[in-house]
């Protein structure tokens, strides 16, 4: 049981709170550069996809695929707008 409430706790955190607070705070620590994140968006936002229904508790499974897509929509939207906003760094050659 605790290892199941651990797995999702995981999971959990791939919600909401991953696109208004954990992406910038890894982006800004690390020194790195929009453009990457942002080509590199599309298939993080696939991973999380993939867990929405892989939660092992009963509060897990009942609240848990709503949660990740709650996070998805957030990340989409955040998508969107950093492809407009930075769309000049996007098409510039390395």
């Amino acid at each position: 049981m605790i290892n199941d409430a651990l797995y999702d706790a995981d999971k959990f955190r791939w919600g909401p709170d991953n696109f208004t607070q954990t992406l910038w705070q890894m982006l800004r620590s690390s020194g790195a550069s929009i453009a990457p994140l942002i080509h590199r968006f599309p298939k993080g936002m696939e991973g999380i996809s993939s867990i929405k229904e892989t939660f092992r508790t009963e509060t897990g499974k009942i609240y848990g695929p709503e949660f990740i897509e709650l996070g998805l929509k957030i990340g989409e939207k955040i998508y969107l707008f950093l492809q407009e906003r930075f769309s000049k760094e996007l098409h510039q050659k390395s």
